[in-house]
């Protein structure tokens, strides 16, 4: 049995959500919003920027809101983990992310070697771990020359010009 619970404030509103379930089976995780001030399910989900995924029983489930919104999960039972994480080992950048066309999870992690120059390293997590080490070479404000190294598809190069507007 897996039981997590996590808060945020939001708004001026202490988000809470409880999870519940059994660890082995994903679809049977249930999360329970709860609020302070108290607020309806529909109304916690628009404040967390959800999609409204309920079920027909009016259940919100770990799968449905996991695959809509990762990031913001992730978030909230692992961010402050991630947090310490990065103050220990000295990088500027770590996330945890879903490609939603491949269905995978990615771990990727940068650190700024100089004002100029910024590298990053993202994996794979499945047990076919694919790499990717990424160098960033600000020439100019707008343009940045990026390489990218991957045992798939091995060295490639790119030259990037920023719009900002």
């Amino acid at each position: 049995m897996l039981e997590m619970e996590a808060s945020r404030y939001l708004a001026g509103t202490e988000v809470t959500l409880a999870t519940q379930g059994w660890s082995g089976d994903f679809d049977s995780l249930v999360i329970n919003p709860s609020s302070n001030p108290p607020m309806s399910r529909e109304e916690i989900l628009k404040l967390l920027n959800w999609p409204e995924k309920i079920d027909d029983v009016g259940v919100v489930t770990f799968s449905n809101m996991f695959q809509e919104n990762i990031n913001m999960v992730g978030d909230l039972f692992i961010g402050r983990f991630l947090d310490q994480f990065r103050s220990l080992v000295p990088i500027d950048f770590l996330t945890l992310e879903q490609d939603r066309q491949e269905g995978t999870f990615w771990m990727n992690m940068g650190k700024s070697l100089s004002e100029d120059l910024y590298l990053s390293y993202s994996r794979t997590l499945t047990s076919l771990a694919e790499q990717v080490w990424t160098l960033e070479w600000k020439l100019l404000p707008n343009i940045s020359l990026l390489g990218d190294y991957s045992a798939n598809e091995g060295l490639r190069w790119q030259l990037q010009y920023n719009l900002r507007f």
